[in-house]
C-alpha cells in the first residue's frame, strides 16, 4: 500500500549549523529579512523571507532552531534544485529540544525533499502555504503534538501530509490534489483530520500504525474525498497466513465525511505488504465508529460501516475548477 519511507535522511547534521546564514532576532520587535537559503533562526521574533529563495544542491531554505518564531515568507516561493534537503525545518532529530509557537506562513515551496518539516514541535502553525511537486512530501510532522496544519494547498508529490507518532495535532481545511497519499497519519493519537478536500491521489487519507503503535482516538470528520484509488481508510499490517502484526487503527470516529467516485470509498480492513492488498480476516469485528457518512463502496467486518446518507455539503473548500 505504502512505499516506507526513512525519514531520518532529512535531518540536517548539527554539524552544519556553523555555515550559511544565523539570524538571531534582536531584542527590539523589529522583523529580520531572510533573504538567501541556508539560513538558520535561533533566537525568539518575526522574520520575513522578502525574496524568492532558489536553493542549490545540498542546501536547505531555513532551519528554525528557537521557539516563539514567526516566520512570513511574504508571498514568496522556495525552490530546491534537487530534493535533496527540505523547504522549512523547525528543529532537529540531533537536538534533544522540543521547539513550540511557531508560526510558518504564506509562501510556496516546491521541489524540495519535504516542503515544511516539524521535529519534536509543540504548538506549532502552518498556514496559507502552497506545497507543490515536493518529492516526498508537502508537510510531515514527526512525534509532534499539538499542532495545527490548516488552509494550506498541496498539488502532487508523495504524500501531501504525513505525521509520524503526532499527538493532538488539528490538519483542516486543506486542498489536495494529485498526490499519491493525501493525509497519511501514522501511529497517531488524539488528533482531528477535518474539513479537508482530497482528490485525484491515490490513498486520499488514511490511518495506520507504526510498529505496536496503532492509530486511536482520532477524529475524521467534514472531509471531501473524491475520485482516489483509495477514499477514508483504517488499516493494520498482516497477512492471512501470519495474521496481524501491526495492529488496526481502532477506536477513531469516522462522521460526516463524503466519499465518491473512488475505487472503494471507505475501508476497514488489513493491508498485506506481500501482496499490496487488503483483506479482511475472518471473524473480525469493527474496531472503528463509523457514523453518518456518504459513500458508495466499503470493505470492512460485517455492519462495520453501515449505511450511506446523503450529505448536502461539508466543510471541505472546494477547488476553483
Amino acid at each position: 500500500m505504502k512505499m516506507r519511507v526513512n525519514y531520518f535522511w532529512i535531518s540536517l547534521p548539527l554539524m552544519l549549523l556553523v555555515a550559511g546564514s544565523l539570524l538571531a532576532a534582536p531584542k527590539t520587535k523589529a522583523q529580520m529579512d531572510v533573504t538567501e537559503c541556508d539560513t538558520y533562526v535561533t533566537e525568539p521574533g518575526k522574520y520575513k523571507v522578502v525574496n524568492d529563495l532558489a536553493c542549490e544542491p545540498g542546501e536547505m531554505a531555513i532551519q528554525i532552531l528557537a521557539s516563539d518564531v514567526k516566520l512570513n515568507l511574504g508571498g514568496h516561493t522556495i525552490s530546491c534544485e534537487t530534493p535533496e534537503r527540505s523547504g522549512v525545518i523547525v528543529g532537529d532529530r540531533l537536538i534533544p529540544e522540543i521547539f513550540s509557537n511557531v508560526h510558518i506562513r504564506n509562501g510556496t515551496v516546491t521541489g524540495c525533499g519535504v516542503g515544511v518539516l516539524l521535529w519534536f514541535t509543540d504548538g506549532a502553525r502552518v498556514t496559507k502555504m502552497s506545497l507543490n511537486d515536493n518529492a516526498e512530501s508537502g508537510v510531515t510532522l514527526i512525534e509532534a503534538e499539538n499542532n495545527v496544519i490548516r488552509n494550506n494547498s498541496f498539488v502532487g508529490g508523495f504524500w501531501a501530509i504525513s505525521s509520524y507518532e503526532g499527538i493532538g495535532n488539528s490538519f483542516g481545511h486543506n486542498k489536495i490534489r494529485y498526490s499519491t497519499l493525501g493525509i497519511d497519519l501514522i501511529g497517531e493519537n488524539d488528533s482531528r483530520i477535518t474539513c479537508n478536500a482530497v482528490d485525484q491521489g491515490y490513498y486520499s487519507l488514511s490511518l495506520e500504525p507504526l510498529g505496536a503503535t496503532a492509530s486511536t482516538g482520532n477524529v475524521v470528520r467534514g472531509n471531501r474525498v473524491t475520485d482516489n484509488f483509495l477514499g477514508i481508510g483504517m488499516f493494520g499490517y498482516g497477512t492471512p497466513e501470519d495474521g496481524v502484526f501491526q495492529p488496526m487503527s481502532a477506536d477513531n470516529l469516522i462522521h460526516r465525511n463524503i466519499a465518491t467516485g473512488n475505487w472503494l470509498d471507505m475501508v476497514e480492513a488489513i493491508y498485506n505488504p506481500d501482496t499490496d492488498g487488503l483483506f479482511v480476516p475472518p471473524g473480525a469485528e469493527c474496531q472503528n465508529m463509523w457514523k453518518h457518512n456518504q459513500f458508495d463502496t466499503e470493505l470492512g467486518p460485517p455492519d462495520c460501516i453501515g449505511t450511506p446518507v446523503e450529505i448536502k455539503k461539508v466543510c471541505a473548500p472546494e477547488f476553483d475548477d
